[in-house]
């Protein structure tokens, strides 16, 4: 979900009705603290951050891996400006400096640019930060104000964006669809799971640098020698690049970026090998190597992820982060939640469970339709990464199949096909033919003993996703 910077002074207003009128759309059927503190800590689970003057707020926007932290912000014109908070040297500095152009005296100047707070914030944030406008919505109910706020953009050259109040019926039904759109919006739950994951990621290898990675174990060294170990600051630069490829601002065309932002995903499965990797956590890691090793090549040499949407990027990169990083399987991190949001025609938890219970995967549908489609590969393997390899080598596999064939990897990953038994007819023309072979899988479990794991909760949000019964 995306993430907003609330900058509000409740002043004499009930704390609960005024959060209820921005974000109640978001908030049904909780009970809403009737006290910033409280508030604050509930308002933090549902991904917005609460500023309540306008130094905190003007110190959390001036730190760029703050700013970083949130998508969106609403903003309240009239703010306290409390210069007593403790501050960077540098934001201390500008305050004061702000404080000068208000009028001499500090205590005056604090008084006039408490009515002005909000502008400031605003323009500090598109005209100094680059911060885009559309991103800034104005709540307040500070009509008083309205005519100094207009004369000041007027002077700046600014246009005077919207300002809705948080009393009229219609300006709370329009601030909270505003808030819900943009916290559903799928390319800002994408890009934002995608830096959380990297964030959450990157502060666990600095943390247990020699336990949290697991990439090293893909990668074979000269002459079969131990695999080469894969440094921190490696996977530290890798992570952070891939933040640095989805910008704030919504792209024109973001199926391009998607398209960069696999192949630097899967850039450093080159080098791996995925069968160095035993059968251990019942091959849910040799399994997932061998999605990003097949994604790897395919983003370099086959034109297959022109048009992918926000489930394939998310799922790859879910694949991707538990296949190079220790994480810890009976759970699902928070950004993986985020991201699994995507999905949004996920099976119950109860209706996975009957189909591992009872094997109703129809594996065997999704198997032989994509042998048949290869039936003329001289090639034939008998895994269904292999035979989908072999038919993407062949430009047999069209973008428009490429999303659910993704998936497919998954569940076919796992449970993998086995020749059961081979009939062969009698001998003609001095060849003996096949007749007949019986494939069967053995079922994986999925994660089902766990239903609160990774394994389990991706396995229901892409079931349906993955087309197995074509």
């Amino acid at each position: 979900m995306s993430q907003f910077l609330w900058v509000e002074d409740f002043g004499d207003v009930d704390v609960d009705a005024t959060a209820t009128s921005v974000f109640g759309g978001i908030l049904a059927n909780q009970s809403i603290p009737d006290n910033e503190f409280g508030l604050r800590k509930l308002l933090a689970n549902q991904g917005v951050l609460l500023k309540l003057d306008f130094v905190e707020a003007l110190e959390f926007i001036r730190n760029p891996e703050q700013l970083l932290r949130i998508d969106y912000i609403i903003l309240d014109i009239w703010l306290p400006v409390d210069t007593t908070k403790n501050t960077t040297a540098e934001t201390g500095e500008y305050l004061q400096t702000l404080l000068q152009r208000y009028h001499a005296d500090t205590q005056t100047a604090c008084k006039e640019l408490e009515k002005m707070a909000g502008y400031q914030l605003y323009v500090e944030l598109i005209m100094e930060i680059g911060f885009p406008k559309e991103h800034i919505l104005f709540c307040s109910n500070h009509a008083e104000e309205l005519s100094s706020i207009g004369k000041a953009f007027g002077e700046a050259k600014l246009k005077l964006p919207d300002i809705l109040t948080k009393q009229k019926e219609e300006d709370i039904a329009t601030v909270q669809t505003w808030v819900r759109e943009r916290r559903e919006n799928p390319y800002y739950v994408l890009r934002r799971g995608i830096l959380n994951g990297c964030q959450y990621v990157q502060a666990l290898l600095k943390e247990q640098p020699e336990a949290a990675i697991q990439f090293d174990e893909f990668v074979k060294t000269d002459n079969n020698s131990p695999p080469r170990t894969i440094s921190v600051p490696e996977m530290l630069d890798y992570l952070e690049s891939l933040q640095n490829i989805l910008p704030l601002r919504h792209p024109d065309h973001p199926q391009r970026l998607y398209k960069l932002f696999v192949r630097s995903l899967a850039f450093e499965w080159d080098v791996a090998q995925p069968y160095l990797v035993g059968r251990n956590q019942d091959g849910q890691l040799q399994a997932f190597g061998w999605i990003m090793k097949n994604v790897r090549n395919w983003a370099v040499h086959k034109n297959l992820f022109e048009n992918l949407t926000e489930k394939e990027v998310a799922f790859l990169f879910l694949i991707d982060m538990r296949a190079m990083f220790q994480l810890e399987i009976t759970e699902t991190k928070f950004f993986e939640k985020a991201l699994l949001s995507l999905f949004d025609s996920p099976l119950s938890q109860d209706e996975m469970l009957s189909i591992i219970k009872y094997k109703n995967l129809n594996l065997a549908k999704s198997y032989s339709s994509l042998k048949w489609k290869g039936r003329d590969d001289k090639d034939d393997v008998v895994t269904f990464v292999g035979m989908l390899n072999n038919l993407v080598n062949r430009d047999k596999i069209s973008q428009d199949e490429i999303s659910h064939s993704l998936f497919q990897m998954f569940w076919h990953g796992l449970s993998r096909a086995r020749v059961n038994n081979v009939t062969t007819s009698t001998e003609r023309h001095g060849k003996i033919e096949n007749a007949g072979i019986w494939y069967t899988f053995q079922i994986h479990d999925y994660g089902s003993a766990h239903p609160n794991s990774f394994l389990f909760q991706l396995a229901r949000h892409i079931y349906s996703e993955s087309k197995l019964g074509g």
